[in-house]
C-alpha cells in the first residue's frame, strides 16, 4: 500500500486535493477503463449513454448520432467526460454503472476465444472488490466508504460497522425498512453541500425507525404513539425513554415534513448514529 511507504519514509499526510485525484486515478484505470475495455457487456454504446441520460438528467443523449455510412450509433461520450473529473461527479456515475449492471441492462457479448480471465469478466462481484480495493489503496480517509453498490460517507470507522455496515446487512428480512434507510443515507452524503438534503435524511431515517417499531410491536402505529411501547419491549432502561423522546423532537424539528430550522451536516450525521442504534436494537430483539 502506498500509505504503508509513505510511512516507512517518514513523509507527511497527502492532502485531500491529492488524495482524491489519486482515487479519481485508480477509478479511471480499474473501474471505466475496465468497463469500456469490453469484457463481456457494453457501458459505450448509445443504450448506456441514453440510459444514464435520463438516470441522471444530463444532456449526453444528445451527443449520440446515426453513422453516416453503415448502420448503428456513434458518440464522444465516455464515462471519464460523465465524470467530468469531480469527485462527487465520479461518485455517482460508479453508482449508476452498477446499477446499470444489476439490473442486467448491460448487453453481452460473447467472448469467441475465451480471453477474458474470470478476474476481467464484469460481474457484481468483481465490481465490488475493485472499489473495495481502490479505497483500501487509499492514503488517507476519503471520507467516504462504499456498500453494496452505493457510496456513504465515513465518520468514526468503529460507529460506521457497528451502526451503518452491520444494520444495513441485518435489515435483509425487512426491505422496507432497509430502503429507507439506504435512502436516509443517500441524502446524508448530499448534505454536505445541500441543506435540504438533511432534511430529506432526518426524514427518512425517522421512517425507517417508524417501519421498523411496526415491525417489533406487531401494529400499524406511528412512532409518536409506539416510542415508550418500543422501549418497553427492548427492556431498556426507562431513560431511554427521554432519549427518544429526544430523538422524535428532532426529527419534528429537522424533518422535511416540517418547516422547521436546517440541521447542519453535523446534526445529520448524529441523527443517522441514533437511527443506526434504534435499529441495531430492534433488529437484535427479532
Amino acid at each position: 500500500m502506498a500509505s504503508d511507504f509513505r510511512k516507512r519514509m517518514g513523509l507527511t499526510g497527502v492532502d485531500s486535493a491529492e488524495l482524491r485525484q489519486r482515487f479519481l486515478n485508480r477509478v479511471g484505470v480499474s473501474i471505466f477503463r475496465w468497463l469500456q475495455d469490453n469484457k463481456g457487456v457494453t457501458f459505450y454504446d448509445e443504450n448506456f449513454i441514453w440510459w444514464a441520460s435520463e438516470q441522471m438528467g444530463e444532456p449526453w443523449a444528445e451527443r449520440v448520432q446515426p453513422r453516416e455510412i453503415g448502420t448503428g450509433y456513434w458518440s464522444d461520450i465516455t464515462l471519464e467526460t460523465m465524470a467530468e473529473g469531480d469527485f462527487y461527479k465520479t461518485l455517482e456515475v460508479i453508482e449508476y454503472c452498477y446499477k446499470y449492471l444489476g439490473e442486467g441492462r448491460a448487453r453481452e457479448i460473447y467472448d469467441r476465444y475465451g480471453y477474458n480471465t474470470r478476474e476481467e469478466i464484469i460481474s457484481l462481484r468483481n465490481f465490488e472488490e475493485r472499489m473495495s480495493r481502490i479505497i483500501l489503496l487509499s492514503e488517507g480517509d476519503l471520507g467516504i466508504f462504499w456498500k453494496s453498490g452505493k457510496f456513504y460517507p465515513s465518520g468514526a470507522k468503529e460507529l460506521d460497522e457497528a451502526l451503518i455496515n452491520e444494520v444495513l446487512d441485518w435489515l435483509d428480512k425487512y426491505p422496507a425498512t432497509k430502503k429507507q434507510f439506504h435512502i436516509a443515507l443517500g441524502h446524508y452524503e448530499k448534505s454536505i453541500k445541500n441543506v435540504s438534503a438533511g432534511k430529506d435524511a432526518i426524514t427518512n431515517s425517522y421512517t425507517s425507525v417508524e417501519a421498523l417499531a411496526k415491525e417489533v410491536l406487531g401494529n400499524d402505529k406511528p412512532f409518536d404513539k409506539n416510542s415508550d411501547a418500543l422501549v418497553d419491549k427492548l427492556d431498556l432502561p426507562k431513560e431511554y425513554k427521554n432519549v427518544v423522546h429526544y430523538y422524535k423532537q428532532l426529527a419534528h424539528e429537522y424533518g422535511s415534513r416540517h418547516a422547521g430550522s436546517n440541521p447542519n451536516h453535523k446534526e445529520v450525521e448524529a441523527f443517522i448514529y441514533l437511527t443506526g442504534l434504534l435499529l441495531r436494537l430492534m433488529v437484535n430483539e427479532t
